[in-house]
């Protein structure tokens, strides 16, 4: 199965072009007005194409990077990494090289090894002190004092309707 990506523009000019002129360039490219190219570079990240082959990722690429943007090119999340094989229910299977690698190239978080304990087994988390209130309740049947059973009829003014006379 070949692997697909998606295109992203940063919001980020190249060294060398104006952030105006990339604006139009972008208006043109993708044949959308001004205001809407000034959204789609707003200074975030930005995806302009989902899911596509090597190919058309690189085209993607060639074409922004022309007009002046930056561009990310990334491995769209649905697709498993090259080296994983899938196993009898066709759930991806990685080889623990492979989730070193995915690990060192996200930032963001590291993975622990298999097997390892997430937290200190010596640490206990501490539960919240729940209080309840003390609540009575009454016999079926009972009055409950706090209910009123009173009710105010509604008396609406129909001074200034009329009735039509019936046309037989």
């Amino acid at each position: 199965m070949e692997p697909r990506f998606d295109v992203y523009v940063t919001g980020d000019t190249l060294d060398g072009f104006q952030r105006a002129s990339v604006l139009l360039g972008l208006a043109h490219l993708f044949s959308i007005d001004d205001a809407a190219a000034a959204q789609l570079f707003d200074g975030s990240k930005r995806q302009v194409k989902a899911g596509c082959d090597k190919a058309t990722a690189l085209k993607y690429r060639e074409a922004l990077a022309g007009i002046g943007a930056a561009v990310l090119v990334e491995r769209h999340p649905d697709e498993p990494p090259p080296s994983a094989s899938l196993d009898s229910e066709g759930a991806a299977v990685i080889d623990e090289a492979t989730t070193r690698e995915l690990a060192s190239s996200q930032s963001s978080f590291e993975l622990a090894p298999a097997g390892a304990l997430m937290s200190d087994p010596t640490e206990r988390a501490v539960s919240p002190v729940v209080t309840v209130p003390d609540y009575a309740l009454a016999e079926p049947g009972a009055l409950i004092p706090s209910i009123s059973h009173h009710i105010d009829p509604i008396d609406p003014d129909i001074s200034h309707l009329q009735l039509d006379p019936i046309e037989q």
